[in-house]
């Protein structure tokens, strides 16, 4: 399985207008965990794949993941530029991170995107 991070800036980023900041992503993993980002290019993003979601403020920790439900695709609005993903947040490793943080010291990242829902 591949993993991929998402990097999000609670500072420019937004969810849907709301801010992009850890609560409103763990928030999301309990209420509505299937959503779609947007990707600046298309990637290898595979069915299954993980996506971890790395905040860079105030404090830079990884608080959120997510499994890949489908390949990358064009974005209608945008068609040749940028690409959109869904992805089903995880509750519990969502809930879990939220509380206690991961660094992302020795990690595999794969850099993907910016964030727009």
């Amino acid at each position: 399985m591949a993993v991929w991070i998402y990097i999000l800036n609670p500072l420019k980023d937004t969810l849907d207008d709301d801010p992009s900041n850890k609560e409103t992503m763990r928030q999301l993993a309990e209420e509505e965990p299937g959503l779609e980002f947007w990707l600046s290019r298309r990637n290898h993003m595979r069915p299954g794949h993980r996506l971890w979601f790395y905040f860079t403020h105030p404090e830079s920790a990884v608080e959120a993941v997510a499994g890949v439900d489908e390949e990358p695709r064009e974005d209608p609005d945008d068609a040749g530029t940028s690409y959109l993903v869904a992805v089903s947040l995880l509750p519990e490793a969502t809930k879990a991170l939220h509380g206690d943080p991961a660094g992302v010291t020795n990690w595999p990242w794969r850099k993907c995107g910016r964030c727009r829902r």
